[in-house]
């Protein structure tokens, strides 16, 4: 039994529009393999939106969790400590807030090369709101690392202010993260709490899991749990991660991936998922601050997404779109979310 569910979201110009948003009964992993013990598993609850509720190991509740209208997870509870997540407009995490506190207990700062182009986070490490002026002062914030990435966005170390490594990151293919000392000694735990990890994704420490904006990603198991949330509109492989592409592409929406790194190059600085020059154009994952940039241009087919938006129920239409294929980048806003193509001057990144 499937059925569309119209949910309220905003397109790059913050103006409300409907998003047809799959739900399927019976199409999650409800016996979901534990990462780090694959014989044991989690039981895992879904929503009627296809999005991870509760996780559960046995009697014991590794996590619950919380989301907004706009299908961001605001909220998780672990052993009974609940962490609140505020969002700026492109689902970026600005903030967290520990239990009932006014103060930030970490806060974020973004890049504008990518959604998850991650400069830095500023924690409170010691627990002590009454100390550290980081951002503002009396802000309770006294550690801050700087995030380095390397060219599919994976976070591979963290330094200091001075710019003293502190900690490194490696990963499997699909993205089971491991901890290393800043002399690349295995370390069991980051001793940072730092959850910024695989292709920028957030990893849930207390399941192992990757969540990835729209929905959880499995590492060792390199799919997804969930059903793609646009269904066969994105392609066949519904569960499948980055189109089994994971050293090439990435999906930050959990929905589509970008075009890979593909013909002439990259544009210089910004790795293969920037822009690429394919056949003398260049295709982007779609960003919304892209779309704010008027030296982009007008493209048709953007104009078409944008009619798009305003037609609810509009997957029959979008199934329809004329873009050729091999030329689709990612769509943050789209309303289908469906991948779209955008011409940009080739000094433009």
């Amino acid at each position: 039994m499937q059925k569309l569910i119209e949910s309220v979201v905003r397109n790059e110009d913050q103006r409300p529009v409907l998003r047809p948003h799959l739900a399927v009964r019976g199409l999650n992993m409800t016996t979901i393999p534990q990462p780090a013990a694959p014989t044991t598993s989690y039981a895992g609850t879904w929503d009627a939106w296809n999005r991870l509720v509760k996780l559960m190991d046995g009697m014991t509740t590794v996590g619950e969790y919380a989301y907004d209208g706009l299908f961001r997870r605001t909220k998780k509870v672990i052993s009974g400590t609940t962490r609140h997540f505020y969002y700026s407009s492109l689902w970026q995490v600005l903030e967290e807030r520990v239990g009932s506190a006014a103060a930030a207990d970490r806060q974020f700062v973004w890049g504008m090369r990518y959604i998850d182009d991650l400069v830095l986070r500023d924690r409170d490490a010691d627990s002590n709101p009454a100390t550290g002026n980081l951002g503002i002062t009396g802000s309770g914030l006294e550690e801050r690392l700087y995030c380095i990435q390397d060219p599919n966005w994976n976070v591979t170390a963290v330094s200091n202010p001075s710019g003293a490594i502190q900690e490194r990151y490696r990963y499997s293919t699909y993205g089971a993260p491991s901890v290393l000392t800043a002399t690349f000694a295995p370390r069991a735990a980051s001793l940072y709490a730092w959850e910024i990890l695989f292709a920028g994704y957030r990893w849930d420490g207390e399941s192992g899991l990757h969540h990835v904006r729209n929905r959880p990603l499995h590492s060792p198991l390199g799919r997804w749990p969930s059903r793609d949330p646009l269904g066969y509109e994105a392609g066949p492989h519904l569960y499948s991660y980055a189109d089994a592409r994971p050293l090439t592409a990435v999906d930050p929406t959990g929905q589509l991936s970008p075009a890979p790194a593909v013909g002439a190059g990259t544009a210089a600085g910004y790795g293969p998922h920037a822009c690429v020059r394919t056949a003398g154009n260049m295709s982007v994952p779609r960003h919304a601050s892209l779309d704010r940039n008027p030296s982009l241009g007008t493209d048709p087919a953007e104009e078409q997404a944008s009619d798009l938006r305003r037609v609810p129920l509009a997957l029959e239409d979008a199934a329809q779109d004329p873009q050729p294929r091999g030329t689709a980048g990612l769509s943050t806003a789209s309303t289908a979310g469906q991948a779209q193509a955008r011409s940009v001057p080739a000094d433009n990144p």
